[in-house]
């Protein structure tokens, strides 16, 4: 496998959030002073212009051959451990007392 170079340009939506505050009446009846509850998901849409699908957040190569014996990492060496591409979906619950 040749060693290649590519551009590191990106643009990366990380995090849409889709909320909804409740009436202060039912608040109120719960004795909160403000709730909200939302939806959200991470890692929305990813564009790098190699075309070449991995992100340049994760293209990373652990080295250990720094001086004090620490572990360094060489950003932009893709080697083994780009990881997939995952999309969570979660409910967030916001209140205040």
């Amino acid at each position: 496998m040749q060693p290649s170079m590519f551009s590191a340009s990106y643009i990366k939506i990380r995090e849409i959030t889709l909320s909804y505050a409740l009436p202060q009446k039912w608040a109120s009846s719960l004795r909160l002073h403000d709730a909200s509850i939302g939806v959200f998901s991470r890692n929305i849409i990813l564009w790098t212009e190699s075309k070449i699908g991995v992100d340049p957040e994760n293209a990373f190569q652990v080295s250990s051959d720094i001086q004090g014996g620490g572990i360094q990492f060489k950003q932009g060496i893709e080697r083994y451990n780009v990881t997939p591409w995952v999309l969570p979906i979660g409910i967030k619950l916001n209140v205040t007392f």
